[in-house]
């Protein structure tokens, strides 16, 4: 018996699809090229000032969420739990720092106080 097309297209190869509108099963489209870090956070910088990612749990809540910015210290807290924390490399402006709350992210922009490139967003520890 001659399939009906439905059936056809149904059973057809997925490759014919048009890609762009195929789901995707992996994670949202990766919009965090050139930035370092690693599980805890991302971060990159230019000459003003440093963009820092961290994530949050789903679903959070502005209000659940605490973040510090000094001069010298950055630190994230979601309900309490501390997702970030640590001595910065150099100093920031915390008034012209601010933060927003992304999708599933904690989104800094901070101030540096020196236009100079840093070698790392934290300082390095003392071995």
């Amino acid at each position: 018996a001659i399939a009906s097309k439905e059936e056809a297209e149904k059973n057809a190869p997925a490759a014919s699809e048009p890609k762009s509108f195929a789901p995707s099963s992996r994670a949202p489209v990766d919009d965090s090229k050139g930035m370092m870090g690693g599980e805890d956070y991302k971060w990159k910088q230019d000459q003003d000032e440093l963009e820092v990612w961290v994530p949050v749990p789903e679903g959070a809540k502005k209000g659940e969420l605490k973040v510090t910015i000094l001069a010298e210290t950055l630190k994230v807290e979601h309900s309490g739990k501390v997702l970030l924390q640590g001595t910065l490399a150099a100093k920031v402006s915390p008034d012209g720092s601010t933060w927003t709350l992304g999708k599933n992210r904690v989104e800094l922009s901070l101030e540096k106080i020196e236009t100079a490139q840093w070698p790392s967003l934290f300082e390095q520890e003392e071995v």
